[in-house]
């Protein structure tokens, strides 16, 4: 009798290989299939513009719509935005994200903004890049602009503005509808994200500044929030929640 010969493997199992890596990695890849799917955010031949800077969330949320690209015939490009303050490192993170669109065959956009803000910072440089992002989504007739804040990101300004005295609009960050505007890692925390692209090895950046304490969101992040989680360890998801709802009722009035 003839040894039989082993079978090969079929084309499903074949396809989950070239998802993930790791069972882990096809997990949290399911879970955000079926958070766009539930939530619509990026129907089936969506023109994506995704916004990459090169640390952990962005390459993380790039990598998860290469893997997809396919099976719901997404056109993606993307986007980087190079402000020159961090000489070497801010050289080294566009080439991350060169090198990643290079692998991949997907097109790549970097911007040198002239504007070089003195105060308030952050919040002029985000508006630089959203000014950005949405002058190139109408130059390629793109659906859609993807960024990576996460439910930390959530949490982490729902305290900004609240330290800084303001309102239920200013309370509830992330939840004003943008036609063209769509962030699909709201539901996902930061240690759920370093995770996966830890075990599916996919290499990311780490901004230094993110560390400064010169910045009060970092303050927020580093002081502040391991305070909070002494009192309640779920103090991200319950922050994130309250934002939420704090959107909800904002939007009945309207």
């Amino acid at each position: 009798m003839k040894p039989s010969k082993p079978s090969k493997p079929s084309s499903k199992a074949n396809s989950v290989r070239k998802l993930a890596r790791t069972h882990a990695g096809l997990v949290f890849i399911r879970r955000f299939q079926n958070v766009i799917a539930k939530e619509n955010l990026l129907p089936r031949g969506s023109k994506i513009i995704v916004a990459v800077s090169g640390g952990p969330d962005s390459v993380a949320l790039f990598s998860l719509l290469i893997r997809l690209q396919k099976k719901h015939d997404f056109t993606l490009h993307a986007a980087h935005v190079n402000y020159e303050l961090r000489g070497r490192d801010s050289k080294q993170d566009e080439a991350l994200v060169e090198k990643m669109c290079e692998e991949h065959a997907i097109p790549f956009s970097v911007f040198y903004p002239k504007e070089k803000p003195e105060k308030n910072i952050e919040a002029e440089l985000r508006d630089i890049r959203y000014t950005i992002f949405e002058k190139l989504r109408q130059e390629l007739r793109f659906d859609f602009i993807v960024t990576a804040h996460t439910m930390n990101d959530l949490a982490e300004t729902f305290l900004f503005n609240l330290l800084r005295g303001s309102g239920t609009l200013g309370l509830s960050p992330f939840q004003r509808s943008r036609k063209h505007l769509v962030r699909p890692l709201l539901t996902f925390t930061r240690p759920e994200i370093e995770a996966f692209i830890k075990k599916e090895r996919i290499p990311s950046r780490i901004d230094k500044s993110n560390f400064s304490k010169k910045f009060t969101r970092n303050r927020i992040r580093h002081e502040l929030l391991p305070l909070l989680k002494t009192f309640n360890p779920s103090i991200i998801a319950t922050l994130a929640e309250t934002a939420k709802r704090l959107g909800a009722g904002e939007r009945k009035k309207r």
